[in-house]
């Protein structure tokens, strides 16, 4: 009896299977598209792009023509002039199964929107190693266009506005930090809207006692567009747990607070200056209607720090520079306290143009309410003196020479 059971129940379970297998995948957790064995790039239609990735996204994406395409950036109806996607969008094409011939290119289009100003597109095979586009990309009348050059025996290829940095690169990156022995802690200091955690890294020797430490605080990304100053900040963050004499220096004396993007939210969604509600963070300090402007100034109230560099970058720029309190606005007294900060750091990071700060700002506020000096370095992917685009590798540079230049301020202190 038990053996008949036991074969009756296996009959059911192959009945179910069979059933189950007739109504297709669709029954299914995960559907796998069907490809086709070899495609040619002429039969790349609009499924072939995932448009939901973080870091921005692709709208009403049409296909034009044999491997020609036009797509549109998110409305600034949505986030206002500063919210837009005017400079920020990162997107993918499936390669799979693409029989890919000599000189074969995408060519892409985007409808023309307002503003839409700063552009510099590269692309990438593997989301890491990314290359300008080639030569003849612009705007005409109505589009900005320019070619993905393709590559046989690639699987993908990557494109954006300008080199990206995909937001979950943060934690990735906190994952190998958190085994690190100068990484005192990595804590959430807040939720955005959309509950993607800020992060703070705690970066000292721990073998040296706290009582004399200064603290410094730093951070990146309340305009998570400005993928420039993101990527100077992670070259400031490995230059702080590197081996370098400045850097263990600097772990003895100090105890370095960093957070490495401040909206999360926005860096995933893709905006440019506006978190998940519209709101612009770094005009945001005089009235918290966001989330991380309210959890932000706490923890510069609970830190107290010694100073606070704020990173950010002009779009394409042709220098780099810095926002900071202005005389005008702080007062020629309060203005006393942040010059020697930005003097120390300027030996090492090019400050070829000063823009004065709004009353609003981050900085501006910490330094009149909590005496905290500071101001926002600003980077940027524009040409250098030598007529060549600014790579990744050159922010992360300049990012090491800013904390050379707090070492600096650092040892003026009594």
């Amino acid at each position: 009896m038990k053996s008949l059971i036991n074969i009756c129940a296996l009959l059911l379970i192959v009945c179910v299977s069979a059933v189950l297998g007739s109504e297709s995948d669709g029954n299914q957790s995960t559907v796998y598209r069907r490809l086709p064995a070899v495609r040619n790039v002429a039969d790349l239609d609009v499924a072939d792009f995932f448009d939901n990735m973080e870091s921005g996204s692709l709208v009403n994406l049409k296909k034009a023509g044999p491997g020609s395409f036009i797509f549109e950036v998110q409305d600034n109806k949505i986030y206002g002039y500063q919210g837009t996607l005017m400079v920020w969008f990162y997107g993918m094409c499936d390669l799979r199964n693409v029989k890919v011939e000599a000189d074969d290119k995408l060519k892409m289009a985007i409808h023309w929107p307002n503003g839409l100003t700063h552009v510099r597109p590269v692309y990438s095979y593997d989301s890491i190693n990314w290359n300008l586009v080639p030569e003849g990309w612009g705007r005409d009348e109505n589009f900005f266009r320019f070619d993905l050059p393709l590559k046989s025996g690639e699987s993908r290829i990557y494109f954006a506005t300008h080199y990206p940095y995909p937001p979950q690169r943060v934690l990735e990156r906190a994952i190998k930090q958190a085994k690190n022995p100068n990484v005192r802690a990595i804590e959430t200091i807040g939720r955005g809207e959309r509950d993607r955690p800020t992060i703070m890294l705690t970066i000292t020797d721990p073998r040296v006692p706290d009582r004399k430490k200064k603290s410094i605080l730093l951070s990146a990304g309340d305009h998570p567009g400005e993928t420039a100053s993101l990527w100077g900040m992670e070259g400031s963050i490995d230059f702080l747990l590197s081996e370098n004499p400045v850097a263990k220096n600097m772990r003895k004396k100090a105890i370095i607070y960093v957070v490495p993007i401040l909206s999360m939210d926005g860096a995933a969604l893709g905006t440019d200056r506006r978190q998940a509600t519209g709101v612009n963070i770094y005009f945001d300090y005089q009235k918290f209607e966001s989330r991380e402007a309210r959890y932000m100034w706490d923890t510069v109230k609970r830190l107290r720090p010694s100073l606070w560099l704020d990173y950010h970058s002009w779009h394409l720029g042709t220098a780099e520079g810095l926002y900071g309190p202005h005389p005008k606005i702080v007062g020629d007294d309060k203005y006393a306290q942040v010059k020697p900060l930005i003097d120390a750091i300027g030996k090492y990071f090019p400050i070829n143009r000063q823009s004065p700060d709004t009353l609003d700002s981050p900085n501006t506020q910490a330094l009149l309410k909590l005496g905290v000096p500071g101001f926002c370095p600003e980077f940027n992917f524009g040409k250098g003196a030598n007529g060549e685009w600014k790579t990744i590798e050159d922010q992360r540079v300049l990012g090491s020479k800013i904390i050379l230049g707090v070492q600096d301020y650092l040892d003026g202190l009594h």
